[in-house]
């Protein structure tokens, strides 16, 4: 009895796993894997995906079963199974492609695509739109489904690799993913201007450095667009070193406090906060130096002032995107 008793008074001391120090709330933990790795997780489907697979098969009863979930094995069910038994079958019906099935091919694969494309996007502090890029797979893919090309690809070595062995379908769609990602980099790294006549890549700023553009241009008596002021920003970003890139994308598009942000960076709140003034201090030389190549150096450059304080000057409106080179938005004619 007396045992017994001991047995049921004894506290068990909780160790670690792996017999190290339980990490504190928020550290960093060095064995932790990247997020760009979460292509290698497993996703399995939700309610919700059930529920749309059955929903399209009531509305097409022509392209029923949607999944055969007899040639599945029970236990191995994840969306990668699922995802898999529709590409073979939209595959296989090549330019006569069904519809609703690649409508639920879309729907099961969004949630793990947009998840990569977010990790992509804050491993680089890259300013893109998700839901632009993701539309862009789709479209691409599409294309390749159809058998139309590999798509409109900068990257000339670019292919569309069939799943088999140990090259997933996901596999497969982050690589699309990634190329478009850096197609995307690479044109507004390039375009300083907008070009007339046309479109832009639909972006995603921080509204902090929209605001901050907005103000050095209107101090330089100019007006721009809100779409062309937003490759502005998106441009002058890029062109940034990728720490300070990186501390403005902490700071304004992921709202991280000083001491988030220094232990993002790995160092102290008083050096983050020297290295995010460094960063818009460079931010704000670039759009200067845009504004230089547009209106010239009488108004851009200077010192931010007060209305009153200096010389009116006339109000320069620069060429927008949608404007083809022989039009004016003036012109009455």
């Amino acid at each position: 009895m007396a045992r017994n008793n001991q047995g049921k008074n004894r506290k068990a001391k909780k160790k670690p796993r792996g017999g190290q120090p339980t990490p504190r709330s928020g550290a960093k933990n060095p064995g932790s894997p990247s997020p760009i790795r979460v292509k290698d997780r497993v996703h399995l489907p939700t309610t919700n995906d059930f529920l749309l697979v059955a929903e399209v098969e009531r509305l097409h009863p022509e392209c029923a079963p949607i999944i055969d979930y007899s040639q599945i094995t029970a236990g191995t069910e994840s969306l990668e199974v699922f995802s898999l038994q529709l590409y073979w079958r939209l595959r296989a019906r090549g330019e006569d492609l069904e519809r609703p099935v690649f409508m639920a091919f879309c729907h099961l694969n969004a949630n793990r695509l947009t998840d990569y494309i977010r990790s992509r996007l804050n491993e680089g502090a890259y300013p893109l739109d998700i839901d632009e890029i993701l539309s862009e797979v789709y479209f691409r893919f599409d294309r390749h489904l159809r058998g139309l090309g590999a798509g409109p690809f900068l990257d000339p070595n670019f292919a569309w690799k069939p799943p088999r062995g140990g090259w997933t379908l996901f596999h497969m769609l982050t690589a699309a993913t990634n190329a478009i990602i850096e197609e995307q980099l690479e044109w507004l790294t390039a375009s300083a201007r907008p070009l007339p006549g046309m479109p832009t890549i639909r972006v995603n700023p921080p509204r902090a450095l929209i605001d901050l553009t907005s103000s050095l241009i209107e101090d330089n008596r100019t007006t721009l667009k809100e779409k062309d002021l937003h490759q502005w920003v998106v441009h002058s970003t890029l062109t940034l070193s990728p720490e300070h890139r990186r501390v403005l994308h902490l700071k304004d598009q992921q709202k991280l406090s000083m001491a988030e942000i220094a232990e993002e960076l790995d160092t102290s709140p008083m050096d983050a906060a020297r290295v995010l003034c460094e960063a818009r201090e460079a931010y704000r030389d670039r759009i200067l130096t845009l504004l230089a190549d547009f209106v010239g150096p009488p108004h851009a450059g200077a010192s931010p002032t007060k209305a009153s304080d200096r010389s009116p000057a006339p109000i320069r409106k620069l060429p927008s995107v949608d404007q083809r080179p022989d039009e004016s938005e003036d012109d009455d004619a």
